[in-house]
Formats: C-alpha cells, sequence, structure tokens
C-alpha cells in the first residue's frame, strides 16, 4: 500500500482559492475595460482619479495568481493571499467614502479567499506536487 504516515491531500480549499481568485480576476478586468472605453466628463476637470488602472493591474494581479495556484506554486498561493488582503482593504476604504455602505460586504468574498488560500491544506496540497503526489 502506501506510507501511513503520508496523508492525502485534498485540493478543495486550494481550486476553491483559485477558481474564485480567478472570477474576481475576470469581474476586474470587466470593470478595466468598461472604465476605459467609457468617456467620463468628470475626469476631464481632475476632480475624479481615473479607477480603470486600479482595475486593471488588480485583474492581471488576480489572474496570476489564480493561474498560478492552479499550477500548485507557493508563489500563487503568496500573491493571492496579498491579492485578498489588498482586495478586502480598497472595499473598505470604499465602504466608508460611500453613503451607502453596499460595498462592505463584498469585502467576504476577498475575505473567503483569503483564508482559503491560508489554509494548511492549500499548503500541502502545493507541497505535495513536489513530492510527486
Amino acid at each position: 500500500m502506501g506510507d501511513p504516515r503520508v496523508r492525502a491531500t485534498d485540493s478543495g480549499t486550494a481550486v476553491g482559492a483559485a477558481v474564485i481568485a480567478l472570477l474576481i480576476g475576470l469581474w476586474c478586468a470587466a470593470i478595466a475595460l468598461d472604465a476605459a472605453t467609457r468617456d467620463y466628463p468628470e475626469l476631464q476637470g481632475g476632480e475624479v482619479f481615473p479607477t480603470w488602472p486600479v482595475f486593471a493591474v488588480g485583474a492581471i494581479a488576480w489572474l496570476l495568481g489564480a493561474g498560478l495556484l492552479f499550477l500548485r506554486t507557493a508563489i500563487g498561493r503568496v500573491l493571492v493571499i496579498i491579492d485578498s488582503v489588498f482586495g478586502i482593504m480598497y472595499l473598505a476604504v470604499k465602504a466608508l467614502g460611500e453613503e451607502d455602505p453596499w460595498v462592505l460586504p463584498m469585502a467576504g468574498v476577498p475575505l473567503i479567499v483569503l483564508l482559503l488560500a491560508m489554509a494548511k491544506s492549500t499548503e500541502h496540497w502545493i507541497a505535495a506536487k513536489t513530492r510527486g503526489r
């Protein structure tokens, strides 16, 4: 049989984190594309910072992190964790600036990704790749 001391690794938490990170990345890309292609007159006066570059960078980071996590790399896990922290911070700051804090519950999504990516089972799943499991 196999070595009884070696536990089977479960991919559920890691794949869950990667799938949600992929969806967030696609969502950020859609927002960046929409914002970049629209003509916002309020941006011409310099009063509002265009948010599409922020979402474009976010989309790249989320998609890269998700792809690397699907490939079972430690850097993918770290990138998804960093993306999650920045996502939570962005949504918290955005909620503080809004009169209607509808944005705050959205921080639960990157929080779930953060918890899944930080889980020991995700770490074990990545480590099992290097051991050939």
